[in-house]
């Protein structure tokens, strides 16, 4: 298991990510890139083509076991305040981006923040990643294996989770931030 973390390393030094500034909790990290897959169009109408600058997130996942187990914060709290501040920075145009999108086992609790899921083909890089992901879960899970078992995560594949620019603003926007009653954004102080 020895390995998992390792490869996090490797992969943070191969692909370098961002904190989101001003994310309260430090949950999500960002990469801009250009889109380098086939086109496609959200239900909202709005069109990922080739070469389309968008953020890809990844999740802290040291930072997940600090706050949720650790700490006791939200998961879900914590990615909506994080999502908050990245919409902050879209809207005051220091982030211009078409879409964000990650990739993930956990693509029901993606869905819960709004993103919409598209499944992959299945390949033999797509079993490699299924197969490191369930190691990470395994590792930053509070019960392990218990917790595989308990549901279909373990029988699962990688999905790539979505959101519009749109969709982002909509959900997690200034205007959104205005009608929750704490900003959408506020965080306790948490301990590093």
């Amino acid at each position: 298991m020895r390995a998992w973390p390792a490869w996090e390393r490797i992969a943070e030094t191969l692909w370098p990510t961002t904190a989101i500034p001003g994310a309260p909790y430090g949950l999500l990290r960002m990469r801009v890139k250009l889109h380098d897959g086939a086109p496609f169009t959200f239900s909202d109408g709005a069109t990922i083509v080739k070469g389309a600058r968008i953020c890809e997130l990844h999740c802290d996942n040291q930072r997940f076991v600090k706050l949720v187990v650790g700490g006791g914060i939200n998961p879900y709290r914590a990615g909506r305040a994080d999502l908050a501040s990245l919409a902050a920075l879209v809207e005051a145009g220091a982030l211009e981006v078409t879409a964000i999108f990650g990739r993930s086992i956990l693509a029901v609790g993606g869905k819960r923040l709004g993103f919409t899921s598209r499944d992959l083909p299945i390949t033999s890089w797509l079993r490699l990643e299924r197969f490191f992901m369930i190691g990470l879960l395994l590792i930053y899970t509070e019960s392990g294996l218990n917790h595989l078992t308990r549901g279909r995560t373990v029988w699962s594949y990688p999905k790539e989770l979505w959101m519009s620019r749109e969709q982002l603003l909509k959900r997690y926007g200034q205007a959104r931030r205005a009608r929750s009653p704490d900003g959408g954004i506020q965080a306790p102080p948490i301990s590093t």
